[in-house]
């Protein structure tokens, strides 16, 4: 059993290491400066929408509060922080946020928006509860 967990711990180190390697060579950025590289502060982020059962008028306010959030803060989790507040403030509360370049996901909702954008960073948005 120990020799299983070790090959599969190695396994993961080493998809881990390529990993940081891929992001330093091909991306060449730091982990902050990520969500600021690709788009002046008044250029609007190139946004496709995946998956979405929200009325036109929501999904554009989010849209809006997810691109505020992309430029004004640092970090995944700060806009992702951001975003679920002002969501919780605008349509009521029970609004939940993902946010990052790679994940899988798979949630109960009454309203879901998933959007792509620049750098393969995705935002799900969606109410639960």
């Amino acid at each position: 059993m120990r020799r299983n967990f070790e090959s599969l711990r190695r396994k993961f180190n080493n998809t881990r290491r390529y990993s940081r390697r891929f992001q330093a060579s091909v991306l060449n950025v730091t982990r902050k400066s990520f969500l600021h590289q690709s788009a002046a502060p008044t250029q609007q982020y190139p946004t496709v929408i995946s998956i979405n059962n929200i009325d036109n008028e929501m999904k554009d306010k989010i849209i809006d509060i997810t691109d505020r959030a992309l430029h004004e803060k640092n970090t995944e989790s700060d806009v992702a922080s951001f975003i679920k507040t002002e969501c919780d403030t605008n349509f009521g509360p029970t609004w939940h946020c993902i946010i990052g370049r790679s994940f899988g996901s798979h949630v109960t909702y009454e309203k879901y928006l998933q959007l792509s954008f620049t750098k393969c960073m995705r935002v799900v948005v969606f109410k639960c509860g």
